[in-house]
């Protein structure tokens, strides 16, 4: 191999994303890759250098900043004129697929200029900086990094319905609403500002966000008070709520009973 050329193969796979290796290139002169065909992606984050792709019977220059991402079963030929200088990812999974199609990247158009660049790299860095000793540890720390490197594509996702961004947040809630829930913090995270925000997830739901994690609470605490022997305090902080007091003048508001009364009322 040449001495330029540094490639760490891993066969790292979990769940729905998963790698084959990792690699990269400094400095190569006037690199050349393929014609080959590969049965996974590779994602190629170009460092320094200019090239030219040659496919489908077209010409596709990229550049420095640039990615281009190799298709399984796409034949893929290119050439860089002067120094070169690269890092790639093999990889595969249907969480690949997804993210590609919604970012809009295909056989067809295999290039694109990311606007956080400098983080993916950074990134592709750190995965290619684990010592592979095939530990739980590197397992779990390469998969972290993988769902990092494909989360910061997606802000390349400029067509996100307010039908993803809701149904995202709803999950968001489903698993922490016993927690002290940020709604401002759930609409950053689909890069939303929290009131645009509150009002896709009213128009789409019927409910503010504040009103759906009540419910989601209080719904929680019947359950509870009617299927265990827990008592008002325990139930009260299962469900998001530190002070008692509180928990249960919440819960009389909502429901008309006590958490007592409805506890003898429905007791299974």
């Amino acid at each position: 191999m040449d001495n330029i050329v540094y490639e760490k193969h891993t066969d790292t796979f979990c769940g729905n994303i998963g790698m084959y290796y990792c690699g990269k290139i400094i400095n190569d002169e006037n690199h050349s890759y393929g014609p080959e065909i590969r049965h996974h992606y590779l994602l190629v984050l170009v460092e320094n250098g200019e090239a030219v792709l040659y496919i489908k019977n077209r010409k596709i220059p990229f550049s420095k900043g640039d990615v281009l991402v190799m298709f399984p079963g796409e034949r893929i030929h290119y050439k860089a004129n002067g120094d070169w200088s690269i890092k790639w990812l093999g990889v595969n999974g249907s969480y690949a697929d997804k993210v590609f199609d919604i970012i809009k990247v295909t056989p067809y158009h295999p290039v694109f200029t990311p606007k956080e660049y400098k983080r993916l790299s950074d990134v592709a860095s750190y995965i290619y900086d684990l010592k592979y000793d095939n530990s739980d540890y590197i397992k779990c720390k390469t998969q972290s990094l993988l769902y990092e490197f494909f989360s910061l594509l997606l802000t390349e996702n400029s067509t996100q319905t307010t039908s993803d961004a809701v149904d995202g947040a709803i999950n968001i809630i489903k698993y922490n609403f016993n927690y002290n829930l940020n709604i401002n913090d759930i609409a950053k995270a689909y890069f939303l500002n929290s009131a645009y925000f509150s009002r896709l997830f009213k128009k789409e739901t019927g409910l503010s966000p504040k009103k759906y994690i009540l419910n989601l609470r209080i719904e929680k605490a019947k359950d509870l008070l009617t299927s265990t022997n827990y008592s008002i305090k325990e139930i009260s902080a299962t469900v998001g709520y530190s002070d008692p007091l509180y928990f249960s003048k919440t819960f009389l508001k909502e429901t008309g009973f006590s958490p007592t009364q409805y506890r003898k009322l429905n007791k299974r």
